[in-house]
């Protein structure tokens, strides 16, 4: 009854609670050696929540996906060798505390709807997509960084972060790098709601370190911008 009832997935209706250590991680894999084989991932379903911590999540199609109406909270963990990490439509908050997400094959996270995604002292890297992909939905980053993105296809490079539609919605960056990313370091060109960076740094950018057109408003305070190669 979940995403694709073709793979073997994890579907969740009630409460989905993890809880590993650094030292023990719980883990969410397949039993194979072959990175071509795959299992689904975490289907969120019916208002199933998911307070997770200490986990490895890998060879996945989706690490998490589905409607967050009732909690999404994700600590302490690693995604990576994923098609794609976080497909989240959010009618209520997530947050995302101290995770990395690398080597995914299209986006880390992909985050929709009406809630605020709330990234936090986490890495996104290396990601073949953007990074961060937001569709109307807030976005609150602190304390982390989006590195070296967009690297799937030589002849479509992509961004650390792209944003469109949220009229009435704000993005939010804090104390975080972007650099090194394929296409721009942050696209805003589609995003109409609020921007602010603050105490950031966008470097090494392929193309520009930001863009923003149409944005409602836009606010900087104490930003490097550098070595982006079309500044």
């Amino acid at each position: 009854r979940g995403g694709s009832p073709g793979f073997t997935e994890l579907v969740v209706e009630g409460a989905l609670v993890v809880r590993g250590t650094a030292a023990a991680p719980a883990v969410f894999t397949i039993d194979s050696e072959d990175r071509a084989e795959l299992w689904f991932g975490v289907q969120l379903v019916e208002g199933g929540t998911v307070d997770a911590e200490g986990l490895t999540l890998t060879q996945a199609g989706v690490g998490f996906a589905g409607d967050v109406t009732s909690g999404f909270r994700l600590a302490d963990s690693r995604l990576s060798r994923l098609a794609t990490g976080l497909r989240l439509t959010l009618f209520d908050d997530a947050t995302v505390d101290r995770v990395d997400l690398r080597t995914i094959t299209t986006n880390a996270i992909n985050a929709s709807g009406f809630g605020t995604l709330r990234l936090r002292n986490s890495v996104v890297e290396g990601n073949g997509r953007e990074g961060i992909v937001v569709r109307n939905a807030g976005l609150l980053v602190i304390d982390s960084r989006l590195s070296g993105n967009g690297v799937l296809d030589d002849d479509d490079p992509r961004s650390g972060l792209i944003a469109e539609g949220g009229r009435g919605q704000r993005i939010e960056i804090w104390n975080t790098t972007v650099d090194g990313n394929r296409l721009h370091g942050i696209d805003l060109d589609g995003w109409e709601g609020v921007f602010e960076l603050h105490g950031s740094v966008l470097t090494g950018n392929r193309l520009d370190g930001l863009r923003a057109d149409g944005a409602e408003r836009v606010v900087f305070e104490e930003v490097e911008v550098s070595r982006n190669l079309a500044a």
